[in-house]
């Protein structure tokens, strides 16, 4: 026969649908035909243009038309050229499949084919005698349709009664493992990726095929029966992981699932090879052709395809369900159109069946019951629309009077609201969306019907004047059923209340629960209105109160000492605070006077503000003149010689430049001028005060509450302006895939547009479940608010409206096939501005201000360790994220008082400000304002503040556990989502210069010296100035009435603070650099570290130092609650020290005293020793133990006796070292080890000077006021407060021990810990005492003293001389934390007390981290020459 005509591919043309483009473009007709009405097609699309054209600039090229009239006549001459076609008996693609001789285009009866045209039907099969010949006649007609022959079973090597999986046949089983890479090139290394295997022609079998599954490519292996993933960046980019190992390789339903294919639950059919010559042949209908099966489990079977159908069972009576079976009567046997209804248009029809059935309750559970079994779409909506509704709807024993039907329509409309778009128009949306006819059985004006209004106020809405009018019903005509309404305005109207749009002006019938909208003030020159109108139910769930919330509060409740928050609250203006109007201090910053490029003086070259070396590690950004471009990049490199900097740009280019003869700017606030931005001091409108001179908030920002109507309003309005409701929200990882999905519907658009879309969905995210009933599933599907965003912008008229709107149907269509990817969460309650709020809320506009709870520092830190006292007691441990009810009110630096610090708890008593949610894009900013002489946390708009977008402000809190930052997983959905709202500080914590130059000894060296300054005296010029560097000012705020002692410590702990801003920003660079490293060796080089440069490391150590003030200022309450004796208010300014220097005397008593002496408890150590060991000439132990204690007497005679030596310090010295010599000499054995006691007893010889904690007075211990502890507050972890009460679970009595004013002290910038005596005793051994002599023996004599090794002893060596300010390891020998007479002393602090009387802390802060410091601490080599010189007993 003669060959068949060609296939013919008729084309056609479509319109770009960009904004400014609109050109007619020519592509195929199945392409043209498939373009729905809510698709968009644009010139990016067009496959006729190369990829990378098409991802540039594909709108600029030129229509292939010059006019109308040639895309007519090319139109013409496309028909003309099909029709030859057709005449000619071609294929025309796009068609419907030919009919095959059985009627259908697989040869299947279950799938008869319809022809559109109106052809001969489908001739049914034949009658088979059996399943062979059955199947013999499927082979043939396959055979005779395409070409390939068939095999059986027998002749394929299929086996039966094979394992689920297992694949066979004679063409599986010659494939080896190189067979599926043979089609790479041979130079492919490990790690490259892998390409797609070349198609092959039908019917020929291979190890590794070209495969497709939902649009997704991807590789069939068919020797092991799995796919290797190649798909693209748009969905995993598995292929760019392909060459790792085996690459991404998943099992047959894994690969279904993964490409979105789950539904289909065959991968026969939903899996297609491709063949030579673009043929999609389905896989199971592949693998027959082949002759190769996957085992579907007993009996094997063939692949899916025509010939290997399993032969029919009708002799077998089918199984009986096992448990009650669903009625799927109403189910389709395939998807349909319902699929793609909009969820919103679904629920509607559910609620008109629901109203339509309202008489017999149990015909609408049925109606809505198998309306449910239509599809997946229909049973969500239908389950949405019953739980709006409530359960009581569906009791069919409650019989309604007429009063309560009338109750029942208003809770309906209440109800149906909840389930509307709640976000546009003048309220909430009515029910039906895509309609507005009216429906009288519903409406509200059947509420009272004819003479029943007369006299009632009512609200109608005129659509002209797009506002309601308020008035009352003073008439109505029973003949036409109209009613005469007289407005407020003076207007008399005579309408038919059924047929407009109005409410009735009275209470709610739950009014506890509900309240209505107040209406709006009348125009008193509207014009008349026309026209007819239906109603929209505007009432709205008053939610106030509701969560975490015992009293809704006007001001802040004062708690701990009200004397205390009175005084740390108010304010105190310095007298050389800016005021507007003095000293040029009005007006808007003076703007320095633009110069030309190239033209800057080489004096004010910005440049010069970090010359030489110190631009090193700084990000720049330099300008080029060619490109007439910036471009961003970081100063690697400083040559002294040329003084030319090396710098690396982002993009990779490299460049070596004369920094000053640029157009460029440091990358750091202020870097883009040498001198501030105006020399003048400004103080703007709102009071905030810019101080070039000062940083950010120095100053007291002093204004006054906004006045509104000749009111003062300290909020917005809840109800009008804004309103709480529940929020919802999606996480970093949807809100990028919300991106991607947009932008293959809107390619031409940039990342700021997406956005823009994607923040006014978030806006419609709230406003479609925000109102739903609050038992409703925490996790919801981004479909139906896409959905009803799309269905508005379709009812405006631009282009750019349709365009999103499209790209939204398709989103919400592609959210339905991937729930899981599309999820919107519960945030939980949270403030939205009010959707009838048309203004919205301006930039600058107050919101609210922040109430609740005010704590001293001192009463917050009891609360907080009285709420983990009784966690630890009902042993409860920390799971999931901390909640954020409380805020720091932070005293201005600025302020003549001082910086101080007070906290403000809103868990329990509070206003709405306690519910706005966390956003890291905020709307709304925290400030601190000075208002009627007191301060206040006030929240104002960042930015303009759209109806019905949630208010967020940003939390700025900080965490160094990596546990807390991934179970904080933000819900902001912004673009610039951090995905947590916990920031991660690190493992570090930013502790490097802390561990290096602020030890625990320096800290107690520097404690022990401020001790010792004379009464009255200030500490030095430099550490006073470091103090007002800080807002830590003398005798004022935090220090006022303080002993001196304690001043001069601050001033120490100021310096450091000093010293660690300067040094810190090099170390948080290098951490951050080897970070980036170490992910950048994770990822392979797939991930892009952000920039990162000086001067944000810089900006990071400010952050730093903030958060040690703020550490200095709560351990500064907390010592002098302690200091006051807590609930006594002991006056304090005469407290001594927390230690107190011992005589010689003293010392003398403590070492060789007669009773808890060092020597007494030496030999009581001993004593167990020697009754139950005997020496190897048979001389008894007691014996020996005797003769050394007639020693030890002799020496402590010796070296007390003031007689004899008039030096006691020295005689005590030369004692000593006649006892460690004594000791030296034993014996050790291995549970009595004489050698250890001798080296403890060498380092107290070598002590100058010791101390003696003080635990009387001012530093003794008391038991303060009990602090109640409610349920809730136990049980914060991870889980909020919701449904506070007032229930208190137990009274908590703190409990402070001796001298822990002095511990906290130690720690200053440490204060969460509750006994900070346990740390310090914990970290003090060797380097501020000097272990017991007890250590060195066993309690029980046949047990060895642990950890007394020559390879102990050598790490203890190393460690003295090495890091002697350190605290001695634990491995470095059986030191132990007992402190028995209670000494402070060692040879280390000495040295450090040595340099601070030198003035070392004072001028340096403290640190061993540069060689060449004068005065640095040094360690007597004499301790250390002695320990080296003695070896180690064997």
């Amino acid at each position: 026969p003669p060959p068949p005509p060609p296939r013919f591919y008729p084309e056609s043309c479509v319109r770009c649908e960009a904004a400014g483009c609109g050109k007619w473009r020519r592509v195929p007709r199945r392409v043209a035909a498939a373009i729905g009405p809510r698709d968009r097609w644009v010139c990016h699309f067009d496959a006729n243009v190369p990829a990378e054209e098409r991802d540039a600039f594909p709108c600029e090229r030129p229509c292939e038309w010059a006019t109308d009239r040639d895309r007519i006549a090319w139109i013409a001459e496309q028909k003309r050229k099909e029709a030859e076609a057709r005449a000619k008996g071609a294929e025309i693609d796009g068609d419907p499949p030919p009919e095959s001789t059985d009627g259908t285009p697989d040869g299947t009866p279950e799938k008869a084919h319809k022809g559109r045209g109106g052809g001969r039907p489908a001739a049914p099969p034949p009658e088979f005698a059996n399943a062979e010949e059955e199947a013999e006649w499927r082979r043939r007609k396959h055979e005779e349709r395409t070409g390939v022959h068939l095999m059986t079973k027998e002749e394929a090597g299929i086996r039966e009664d094979l394992p689920r999986g297992t694949v066979s046949g004679y063409a599986a089983e010659q494939m080896t493992e190189e067979d599926e890479d043979e089609h790479e090139p041979g130079g492919r290394t490990d790690g490259e990726p892998r390409t797609m295997p070349p198609p092959r022609p039908r019917g020929q079998p291979a190890a590794a095929v070209p495969a497709v599954c939902g649009g997704v490519d991807g590789v069939y292996l068919a020797r092991r029966a799995m796919f290797r993933c190649m798909c693209g960046p748009d969905l995993e980019n598995c292929a760019a992981k392909s060459g790792e190992g085996d690459g991404v390789v998943l099992t047959t339903t894994a690969f279904e699932r993964h490409c979105g294919m789950e539904k289909s639950k065959n991968w026969r059919n939903s899996c297609s090879v491709m063949c030579a010559g673009g043929q999609k042949v389905k896989i199971g209908i592949w693998l027959d052709e082949v002759g190769i099966d996957v085992a579907r489990g007993k009996g094997g079977g063939g692949g899916g395809g025509p010939g290997s159908r399993a032969p029919p069972k009708d002799h077998k009576a089918p199984k009986e369900p096992k448990g009650p079976t669903r009625d799927t009567r109403w189910q389709p046997r395939r998807p349909g159109p319902f699929d793609n209804l909009p969820l919103r248009r679904v629920m509607t029809v559910l609620e008109l069946v629901m109203d339509t059935e309202g008489d017999d309750p149990e015909s609408g559970r049925r109606a809505i019951a198998r309306a449910g079994t239509v599809c997946k779409a229909w049973l969500c909506a239908a389950q949405a629309v019953v739980k709006a509704r409530g359960a009581e709807r569906w009791c069919p024993e409650i019989e309604r009077t007429t009063g309560a039907d009338e109750e029942g329509e208003a809770g309906e409309a209440k109800n149906a609201e909840a389930t509307a778009d709640g976000g546009s128009g003048d309220g909430p949306a009515r029910l039906s969306v895509g309609s507005d006819a009216p429906r009288p059985m519903d409406h509200v004006a059947l509420k009272h019907p004819g003479a029943q209004a007369v006299d009632r106020r009512v609200k109608v809405f005129w659509p002209e004047e797009n506002e309601w009018f308020t008035g009352i019903v003073s008439k109505h005509d029973p003949s036409t059923d109209k009613h005469t309404v007289t407005y407020d305005d003076g207007d008399v109207e005579e309408i038919t209340l059924a047929t407009q749009k109005m409410e009735w002006l009275e209470p709610a019938p739950e009014p506890a629960a509900e309240r209505q909208v107040p209406p709006s003030p009348p125009d008193e020159k509207k014009k008349k209105k026309t026209g007819t109108h239906h109603v929209k139910w505007t009432t709205e769930a008053d939610y106030t109160a509701t969560r975490a919330q015992l009293e809704e509060i006007y001001d802040y409740v004062p708690r701990g000492d009200p004397e205390e928050v009175a005084r740390e609250r108010a304010v105190t203006l310095a007298p050389d605070h800016p005021r507007r109007g003095e000293n040029g201090a009005i007006g808007s910053p003076r703007a320095n006077p633009k110069k030309k490029p190239g033209r800057k003086s080489p004096m004010d070259h910005v440049a010069l503000k970090h010359p030489g070396a110190q631009a090193v590690d700084r990000r720049v950004k330099v300008f080029w003149p060619e490109e007439n471009e910036w471009f961003t990049g970081i100063v690697s490199k400083h040559d002294p010689s040329t003084d030319k900097h090396t710098v690396t740009y982002d993009d990779g280019d490299v460049e070596e430049i004369t920094l000053a003869k640029e157009k460029m700017e440091w990358l750091e606030p202020g870097g883009d001028s040498l001198r501030p931005a105006s020399a003048a001091t400004v103080v703007s409108t709102n009071g905030d005060v810019h101080d070039p001179s000062k940083p950010p908030g120095w100053w007291p920002s002093v204004t006054t509450w906004p006045i509104v109507k000749g009111e003062e309003r300290r909020h917005k309005v809840m109800g009008a302006e804004v309103q709480e409701q529940e929020t919802f929200g999606v996480d970093y990882v949807t809100g990028r895939d919300v991106i991607r999905c947009l932008r293959t519907v809107l390619p031409e658009y940039s990342e700021d547009e997406l956005w823009e879309v994607s923040d006014s969905l978030m806006v419609q995210v709230n406003a479609t479940y925000g109102p739903m009933p609050p038992e409703l599933a925490a996790t919801q599907n981004i479909a139906l608010a896409a959905e009803n965003l799309a269905e508005k912008l379709e009812r405006l008229s631009d282009a750019h409206s349709g365009a999103v709107a499209k790209a939204l149907w398709r989103l919400a269509a592609k959210a339905r096939l991937t729930p899981d990817m599309f999820a919107v969460h519960r945030k939980g309650f949270g403030v939205v501005c009010h959707p009838s709020n048309k203004r919205g809320i301006k930039a600058g506009e107050l919101v609210v201000d922040f109430l609740g709870e005010m704590y001293p520092p001192w009463a917050w830190q009891a609360k907080q360790d009285a709420i983990k006292t009784v966690q630890r007691i009902r042993g409860m441990r920390e799971s999931g994220p901390p909640e954020f009810y409380n805020m720091q009110l932070e005293r201005p630096a600025g302020d003549a008082e001082g910086f101080s610090i007070l906290f403000v708890d809103a868990m329990h008593h509070n206003n709405y400000a306690a519910r706005l949610s966390h956003s890291c894009d905020p709307n709304v900013e925290v400030s601190l304002k000075a208002i009627d002489g007191k301060y206040c946390i006030n929240f104002y708009a960042k930015r303009d503040v759209k109806a019905g977008e949630e208010l967020c402000y940003n939390y700025h809190s900080c965490t160094d556990s990596m546990k807390e930052v991934e179970a904080a997983f933000c819900l902001c959905g912004a673009r610039g989502c951090r995905a947590s709202y916990l920031a991660f500080v690190g493992e570090q914590g930013n502790s490097h210069v802390l561990k290096r130059c602020h030890r625990l000894v320096e800290r107690q060296a520097a404690l022990l010296a401020a001790g010792d300054a004379a009464a009255g005296s200030i500490p030095t010029p430099d550490a006073v100035a470091a103090m007002e560097e800080v807002g830590l000012k003398l005798g004022r705020g935090l220090l006022r009435d303080v002993p001196t002692w304690l001043t001069h410590y601050v001033a120490h702990c100021a310096l450091y603070m000093k010293r660690e801003v300067a040094k810190l920003p090099r170390h948080i660079l290098d951490d951050h650099r080897k970070t980036v490293e170490k992910e950048l060796a994770k990822s392979r080089g797939g991930w892009k570290p952000p920039p990162f440069g000086l001067g944000d490391a810089e900006i990071e150590a400010m952050a730093v130092r903030e958060n040690r003030l703020q550490s200095m200022a709560i351990c500064l309450s907390r010592v002098r609650y302690m200091l006051g004796r807590g609930p006594e208010k002991l006056p304090f300014a005469s407290a001594p020290p927390p230690a107190r220097p011992l005589t010689a005397r003293e010392v003398a008593e403590k070492m060789f005293g007669p009773k808890d002496s060092m020597v007494q408890g030496l030999l009581q150590a001993m004593k167990p020793h020697a009754r139950s060991a005997k020496d190897a000439d048979d001389h008894s132990a007691e014996v020996r133990h005797a003769e050394f204690n007639a020693e030890v007497e002799r020496i402590a005679r010796e070296a007390t006796d003031l007689k004899n030596c008039p030096d006691l310090e020295k005689s005590l010295k030369s004692g000593l070292i006649r006892l460690r010599d004594a000791l030296a000499s034993m014996s050790p054995t291995p549970s009595a080890r004489h050698d250890v006691a001798a080296e403890l007893v060498h380092l107290h010889a070598h002590t100058r000077r010791y101390w003696s904690v003080r635990r009387g007075d001012h530093h003794g211990a008391f038991t303060a006021e009990e602090i109640p502890v409610r349920e809730n507050e136990v049980n914060s972890f991870g889980i909020g407060a919701e449904g506070a009460s007032e229930q208190i679970v137990k009274q908590v009595r703190p409990e402070y021990k001796a001298g822990t004013a002095g511990g906290a002290l130690l720690v200053w910038y440490k204060q969460e810990m509750s006994d900070p005596l346990q740390w310090v005793n914990a970290n003090r051994r060797g380097c501020v005492i000097v272990p017991d002599l007890s250590c060195a023996y066993s309690p029980r004599p046949g047990v060895a003293v642990a950890k007394c090794g020559a390879r102990e002893r050598e790490a203890w060596l190393a460690h003295l001389a090495e890091h002697p300010e350190d605290p001695w390891p634990q491995h470095t020998g059986p030191w132990g934390p007992a402190n028995a007479q209670r000494l402070i002393g060692s040879p280390v602090l000495d040295a450090f007390m040595a340099a601070h009387e030198a003035g070392w802390g004072t001028r340096f802060g403290g640190g061993r981290d540069e060689e060449d410091e004068p005065g640095r601490p040094r360690l007597d080599p004499d301790v250390l020459t002695w320990l080296l010189d003695r070896k180690h007993p064997e």
